[in-house]
């Protein structure tokens, strides 16, 4: 999954269009025109659900995003890291946090946190 605010960054921000060559592993191939690039991700079923080897996609390196055009002008988005950097554990931090330690996993695995409005208490 992807943060809003990673994908809009992605989105305004130079990002390069690609050819979708292969998955192996958790691990995707793509092509540019003039190099070719490996990505990790734990979603890769989800790619292959949509896109098959020879897809368009779109990537934005600085962002670390892989987005795949799914019609209508929108684009599916995936968080995607160099296969070829040291791999960084993801968080285990709940998406919705239900206590403080939560909050404390959050800023401790992903350098912070947001939370909804609706989930503040009035007083």
């Amino acid at each position: 999954m992807v943060h809003y605010i990673q994908a809009r960054l992605a989105w305004e921000h130079p990002r390069e269009w690609a050819v979708f060559e292969a998955v192996r592993d958790q691990v995707i191939t793509v092509r540019f025109t003039s190099r070719s690039a490996r990505y990790r991700n734990h979603e890769v079923e989800a790619l292959l659900d949509i896109a098959e080897p020879g897809s368009s996609v779109l990537v934005s390196e600085s962002y670390g995003t892989l987005s795949v055009p799914t019609g209508h002008g929108t684009l599916r988005c995936f968080c995607v890291a160099d296969a070829d950097e040291p791999w960084r554990e993801c968080s285990v931090a709940p998406w919705e946090p239900v206590s403080h330690e939560d909050l404390i996993d959050r800023l401790e695995d992903r350098g912070g946190f947001s939370i909804p409005g609706a989930l503040l208490p009035l007083e």
